[in-house]
């Protein structure tokens, strides 16, 4: 599951087929592996813990399907992949956990993907290039990439340079868009944070570290506001404000603003532009957007 994040969503299977894409492939295959050998494995018998949000969307796309505008064949072909990209495949991991080595595993893999993604990233960053969504850019049709990949390579722009926010680079990595870049990491985070803090022994304290310091720098490369807004109510959730009051953790937050300050002046211009409708239209977004994200 956690090697899917290398997976560009808007790499096909088949170009000839656009809606096949390889994530859903996967998807697919460990369907396929989990039908025909579930008998001869053992799997937890727990509750899907998503399975009332799953009836709710469910209930909603029933509702969306009758009204919607579109095709009948576009709308359920859109259904069946968000289904089976965002619930099979979490009712399939979590039945797949049985202990802690399967657990263990995960937190590996993740660390292993985490490296991979932010290494990207950084490169992408430094450099001003992604040669990873070049080659998807270059090689993939437009029905593939049309209203999914937001990556323009900077030979492809007029500046000659990537896509910039105040200043600085908005790094993809591997994914279709940055703000999924930032959220995916947001979201690793909070495990290992919270494996960090409740002091679970499924990884080494030190790479649990490593993975914070990585997620963090994920959030912070992306340079956008959404996973750091993400990142404000996770580090709520994670943290009480006793522990955020410690003299360490002030420290670090003060420090990270005083770098960011002298070397990224710019960048706090992200939180600014949630309520400064200036700074939003010079960053290239949009206030009332912003207000929303706010709600």
């Amino acid at each position: 599951m956690p090697l899917q994040l290398l997976f560009n969503e808007c790499v096909c299977l088949r170009y000839t087929s656009p809606a096949l894409t390889l994530v859903l492939a996967v998807d697919f295959l460990l369907l396929l592996v989990y039908c025909f050998q579930w008998k001869k494995l053992y799997f937890n018998y727990r509750k899907f813990f998503f399975k009332n949000i799953l009836i709710a969307y469910l209930a909603s796309y029933l509702l969306s399907m009758i009204f919607s505008i579109v095709s009948i064949e576009e709308v359920l072909t859109g259904t069946i992949k968000y289904f089976i990209q965002n619930f099979i495949i979490l009712y399939l991991f979590q039945k797949a956990l049985t202990g802690f080595d399967e657990i263990k595993l995960f937190i590996k893999a993740t660390f292993v993907v985490a490296v991979l993604i932010i290494s990207l990233g950084l490169f992408e960053a430094i450099v001003g290039d992604n040669p990873i969504l070049d080659y998807v850019f270059m090689n993939a049709p437009i029905d593939a990439i049309e209203g999914k990949m937001y990556y323009i390579p900077p030979f492809m722009q007029m500046s000659g340079e990537l896509q910039q926010r105040f200043g600085m680079v908005r790094a993809f990595s591997f994914f279709n868009i940055h703000i999924a870049f930032g959220c995916a990491c947001v979201l690793l985070l909070f495990l290992y944070a919270y494996l960090y803090k409740h002091k679970i022994i499924l990884f080494k304290k030190f790479y649990l570290a490593i993975g914070i310091g990585l997620f963090l720098t994920g959030v912070f490369l992306c340079n956008s506001k959404t996973p750091m807004v993400g990142l404000l109510f996770f580090t709520i959730g994670i943290l009480s404000f006793r522990d955020i009051s410690r003299s360490y953790v002030v420290f670090f937050i003060v420090t990270v603003a005083f770098v960011l300050l002298i070397y990224f002046p710019d960048y706090l211009n992200n939180i600014q532009a949630l309520f400064n409708s200036n700074v939003a239209e010079e960053g290239g977004g949009k206030q009332c957007c912003y207000a929303h994200q706010t709600i």
